[in-house]
């Protein structure tokens, strides 16, 4: 299916406006389901020069700065290897560092992050955003969310993943295994493999979260201090363990996309 904004656009109500399907989450960063990437219309009226989209269908480029990335909304699928270069998007656009080196490279300041129906995908990227560039844990961050915007929840494979990136970032987790949506059954072979994925390359990623700290001033997360704290990766392969190893025969509920 290939969808047009163009089209979408000709069919919109007079009467509708002021209405969008999307939701401001913070200052400037939207995040909504595919109509909201096809509205023009209010893409313009909110300055949004950014859509970055997440999903695994056809879709024409709206008409300003575009990133996609193609993901299925499945519990097994690897969202975790592409959260730093999605909240690398959304953080040079949002904090204006591309627009310092290139002003002519889009316009609008505000971004739209979308999957198809802005349930899983999109809240599971702006959950790592908030987490990576903002501080929040990731408790924080989808309660934030959720009152901007009701229903919006992570599959229970995101879920996992989504603590495995705050463990990597923050040097622990917010949230239990016992707490987490969602038993982890037929995927845990393949959420094993994402998650073994990331170890390997989180020693990549506290170099380049150190880097950020030392320009904000700051000591990185999970640094190892003079007194002899474990390190974030150490802590991550821990907790992402206990994570992964989920019982079978829980009985949970799931909300998916």
């Amino acid at each position: 299916m290939l969808v047009d904004c163009r089209k979408a656009e000709e069919n919109e109500d007079s009467d509708d406006e002021d209405k969008w399907e999307a939701n401001e989450i913070i200052t400037g960063l939207f995040l909504g389901g595919l109509s909201s990437a096809l509205d023009c219309k209010a893409l313009a009226e909110r300055d949004v020069g950014l859509v970055l989209s997440l999903h695994d269908l056809e879709q024409r480029a709206p008409t300003c700065r575009w990133h996609k990335i193609s993901i299925a909304d499945r519990a097994d699928a690897d969202l975790l290897s592409h959260l730093h270069a999605a909240v690398d998007i959304l953080a040079n656009h949002l904090d204006n560092e591309t627009s310092q080196l290139d002003p002519t490279a889009y316009s609008g300041t505000a971004a739209l992050v979308h999957c198809v129906a802005g349930v899983s995908r999109s809240c599971a990227v702006v959950a790592a955003f908030l987490v990576r560039e903002r501080e929040h844990t990731l408790r924080e961050a989808i309660e934030h969310i959720q009152q901007h915007r009701p229903g919006a929840m992570p599959n229970r494979g995101f879920w996992r993943q989504l603590v495995a990136f705050e463990v990597g970032c923050l040097g622990e987790a917010s949230f239990t295994q016992e707490q987490l949506p969602g038993a982890i059954i037929f995927e845990r072979e393949a959420l094993d493999r994402i998650l073994a994925a990331h170890h390997s390359k989180s020693r990549g990623h506290q170099s380049y979260r150190a880097s950020r700290s030392a320009k904000r001033g700051r000591r990185p997360p999970g640094e190892v201090s003079s007194d002899g704290d474990a390190s974030a990766a150490a802590k991550a392969a821990k907790m992402s363990e206990g994570v992964v190893a989920a019982r079978a025969g829980k009985q949970s509920h799931c909300v998916d996309e």
